[in-house]
C-alpha cells in the first residue's frame, strides 16, 4: 500500500469515502531505486525505455505517452510509444518523484524516410537487319513475336 485517505487512526464518520493506493512490488522497488526522474535521451525511440531492458520497464503501466505540443500531428490519434521519438518527460530528468506518480513521456513522430532516388532501368534494345522490329525488355511478358 502506498497511500491511504483518510490516514490510519482517524475516526470515520458515515458516509465516508476511503481511498487506498497500491503499487505492484516491482513498481514499488523502482520508485525506491529512483527518487528522481531518470534521464531519457531525446530522439530515442520511446519503446526502448518501456521494453524489457528499458529504464521504465517496471513502471510501464504508470507511463503515459503524449504528443509534444509542438509536434502534435493533429490527426487525433494517440501515440502508442512504439515508433515515436522522445522529446521530453514530465517530470523532467532529475526532478523528485513521488511514490506511484504517473510519468508522461512526450513524443513526436519519427520523420518519414527520404524517398529512394529514382532508379535507372536498363532496357536492352536489339537491332538487326531482319525488319522484325525486335525490342526486348527483360523480365516483361511480351504477347507478340516481335519481343
Amino acid at each position: 500500500m502506498v497511500e491511504q485517505t483518510p490516514e490510519a487512526g482517524i475516526p470515520l464518520e458515515h458516509p465516508v469515502s476511503v481511498r487506498v493506493g497500491f503499487l505492484r512490488n516491482e513498481e514499488y522497488r523502482w520508485f525506491l531505486a529512483h527518487p528522481t526522474m531518470p534521464a531519457i535521451p531525446v530522439d530515442s525511440r520511446a519503446s526502448d525505455h518501456t521494453g524489457d531492458e528499458g529504464v521504465l520497464h517496471d513502471v510501464e503501466e504508470l507511463v503515459e505517452f503524449q504528443w509534444h505540443p509542438e509536434h502534435d500531428p493533429g490527426t487525433g490519434r494517440k501515440p502508442y510509444g512504439t515508433s515515436e521519438l522522445v522529446v521530453d518527460t514530465i517530470p523532467a530528468a532529475g526532478e523528485p518523484l513521488a511514490m506511484g506518480q504517473a510519468i508522461i513521456v512526450r513524443v513526436r513522430d519519427e520523420p518519414a524516410p527520404a524517398p529512394a532516388p529514382p532508379s535507372e532501368t536498363d532496357v536492352d534494345v536489339h537491332v538487326d537487319t531482319d525488319d522484325d522490329d525486335d525490342f526486348n525488355v527483360p523480365g516483361w511478358l511480351c504477347p507478340t513475336r516481335f519481343c
